[in-house]
């Protein structure tokens, strides 16, 4: 402020003076402040990101969009007592990294910058990452010499209980429906291990259902898999060779636009596979993690990391997003894990049988959930062969099985069944799952799973 200053001289002289605010103010305002950031901190939302998978590996950017309209539509500000949850989506684009490396990517960099995210991670991908046990709660993802927890709060949601692998060709082509056909047949599949639909699932599916010769496979991105399958482009000039895909109903529904689903035509085929696990880290939420940088001090300060993993299951589990303690879930992922590990028999161009193991480059790659022995047996032994149908489901019985045929004892040689009489009853069950022991069992564990399983339990 400026005052007028006569002493001494007499003289009028200006003169600046700093005014200080009476304390009672400064004590004002500064409550004022301190109230202010309170109800910030309890009244306004906690932010918590939903992680739909690695972008461009695992679900495409359309379709998690989509998918994140639908949790907002579903969510909103989630209130769970004074405080409100705010869901935000929460995507990572590396398309150098495989699933697997991929997934293990967030869970490190999650663990490091302390947001509060729930990973919706696929049925297969949770079962390589526990290398094969189910069911499984929790595990740990080693990084280097440090590791951080994983923990299973619930399954996403599902309106029915079982799955419907779709494979779709042009509106012009036909789906082959004779040995021979099959043979003819060209299929373009996604070229991601990691994934259930569009590479594990279709694939194993051809191993039981093609006889001696095994369609052609293009293995290829999904993106340019749906762009070959909806031009009217035939193989060469016969009338309906078109390409095949496979894809899951939801992103059929999903992902595809109006006029593409207009070009297809499609041919269903149920398989039970356990719904995607919700996925937390559970040092993240539980506070235990190391202060690693500023950008942790920050995440903090923003997102005040004051919602815990039970309000957040209450929330997903009220709003229809998460089931939690379904009796079904670790029936299903047994099914599952056999149905992606168990050997299929197979025949050469040569004419020699042998036992394919569809996981076999995985388990090379540090997968363990394989249960068949490893091979090939480079010397000749002798192995108790147990013979499996797989049984589809359908409309009025929509869950798959194993059913049991015959328990063989065969020779094996280089990973090659050796020749003899027993070759014409093997003829009759190419396709067929086996489970290999070295000793006779009166019981395997896929038989333990089917004794225990009970039709009831995919109405839970």
């Amino acid at each position: 402020m400026i005052y007028i200053d006569r002493r001494n001289t007499g003289k009028e002289k200006c003169i600046w003076k700093k005014r200080v605010m009476p304390w009672w103010k400064m004590l004002i305002i500064v409550l004022i402040l301190a109230v202010g950031l309170v109800s910030w901190y309890f009244f306004f939302p906690s932010t918590v990101y939903i992680y739909h998978g690695p972008y461009a590996t695992y679900t495409p950017v359309d379709l998690q969009k989509k998918r994140q309209e639908e949790y907002n539509k579903k969510s909103g500000w989630w209130n769970w007592g004074i405080n409100k949850i705010w869901l935000k989506a929460a995507v990572v684009k590396r398309k150098d990294l495989d699933y697997l490396d991929c997934w293990k990517e967030a869970f490190w960099g999650n663990k490091i910058d302390g947001k509060k995210v729930v990973f919706s991670v696929n049925s297969y991908t949770w079962m390589c990452l526990a290398k094969g046990k189910v069911p499984c709660d929790s595990l740990k993802v080693q990084n280097g010499c440090d590791s951080c927890t994983l923990k299973v709060i619930g399954y996403k949601k599902a309106e029915r209980p079982y799955y419907l692998l779709r494979f779709i060709t042009h509106k012009n082509g036909t789906f082959p429906s004779t040995p021979k056909e099959f043979a003819q047949t060209k299929y373009i599949l996604n070229v991601k291990e990691g994934s259930g639909s569009t590479h594990i699932t279709p694939e194993v599916y051809l191993l039981e259902n093609c006889t001696n010769t095994l369609p052609t496979v293009l293995w290829d991105s999904k993106s340019n898999m749906i762009n070959e399958l909806v031009a009217d482009k035939p193989e060469g000039q016969n009338k309906g060779c078109y390409w095949i895909g496979a894809i899951s109903d939801s992103e059929y529904n999903e992902l595809l636009d109006q006029e593409m689903r207009d070009s297809l035509i499609i041919q269903d085929v149920m398989i039970n596979i356990p719904h995607d696990p919700l996925v937390i880290v559970e040092e993240v939420w539980l506070n235990k993690r190391k202060k690693y940088s500023w950008k942790w001090w920050i995440n903090k300060i923003i997102y005040r990391n004051n919602v815990c993993i039970d309000n957040i299951s209450e929330c997903l589990h009220n709003n229809g997003l998460m089931e939690q303690d379904t009796v079904r879930i670790p029936y299903l992922q047994q099914m599952y894990k056999y149905y992606v590990a168990l050997g299929i028999l197979r025949k050469d161009e040569e004419g020699n049988f042998y036992i394919h193991n569809p996981q076999y480059e995985n388990r090379v790659k540090g997968n363990e959930m394989n249960v068949l022995p490893d091979g090939p047996y480079k010397d000749s032994v002798s192995v108790w062969c147990y013979f499996y149908k797989t049984v589809y489901g359908n409309l009025e019985d929509h869950y798959y099985r194993f059913e049991r045929d015959k328990v063989m004892k065969l020779p094996v040689k280089k990973g090659k069944i050796v020749s003899g009489p027993w070759e014409k009853e093997l003829k009759n069950k190419i396709g067929y799952r086996v489970y290999i022991s070295e000793d006779k069992k009166e019981e395997t564990p896929v038989d333990s799973l089917i004794a225990e399983r009970d039709r009831c339990l995919y109405n839970r």
